[in-house]
């Protein structure tokens, strides 16, 4: 799957309470140019003060500045934005599904150093701060 949003769309639409992956995937998928319109024919409110809002210009404006702080902070630490797009995003993590057995790998990976080890062999610890009886 290629993804029609450039990396610093992937960082600032995540940025906005209540857009997840799932959300910047079906933007993505959405044909046009014009990003507010995009996320328009989505038909995605935002939360804010405890309200749904259509997502505007000036939500977008804000969130264009926090991915570029992002941004510029990766470059100052040589850290690499990898997007699910990238050659060097790991294969395991292009399988990610959710517990429907939808795809939902991560759209953007940070990573600092040699990323050939992204794809060796591995193993994840996962847990909570807060389990409950289920996990």
């Amino acid at each position: 799957m290629s993804l029609n949003l450039t990396t610093k769309e992937i960082i600032a639409l995540g940025s906005l309470f209540g857009v997840g992956s799932k959300r910047i995937y079906a933007i993505a998928e959405t044909p046009g140019e014009d990003l507010l319109r995009r996320i328009s024919a989505c038909g995605f409110l935002l939360k804010e003060n405890g309200k749904e809002v259509t997502v505007s210009s000036t939500h977008l404006e804000r969130a264009f500045g926090f991915a570029e702080s992002i941004l510029r902070q990766c470059e100052k630490w040589g850290v690499k934005a990898l997007r699910y797009d990238d050659e060097a995003y790991p294969e395991m993590l292009r399988h990610t599904v959710d517990e429907k057995g939808e795809p939902t790998p991560p759209l953007l990976l940070y990573a600092l150093g040699d990323f050939s080890a992204l794809s060796a062999p591995c193993v994840a610890i996962v847990g909570t701060r807060n389990p409950t009886k289920e996990g």
